[in-house]
């Protein structure tokens, strides 16, 4: 499996919030399983994933892309 950059401080945002990745998953309407696959590089991050993790961590979507 390819792997790919992981994602712009995804993890340490995650972690500021006080969140795990079963919490942001779920924000998002994604698996823990597929959430931390993304946070970690290992699966593409979908636009419209990236949009709603804006949301949640309440910062510009270039930040995390």
């Amino acid at each position: 499996m390819p792997k790919f950059e992981p994602l712009n401080g995804l993890k340490a945002f995650r972690l500021k919030k006080g969140l795990t990745t079963t919490d942001l998953g779920d924000s998002i309407g994604r698996s823990q399983s597929h959430y931390s696959k993304m946070e970690r590089g290992e699966s593409h991050l979908l636009l419209q994933d990236a949009v709603k993790i804006s949301k949640v961590f309440k910062i510009k979507l270039d930040k995390i892309l």
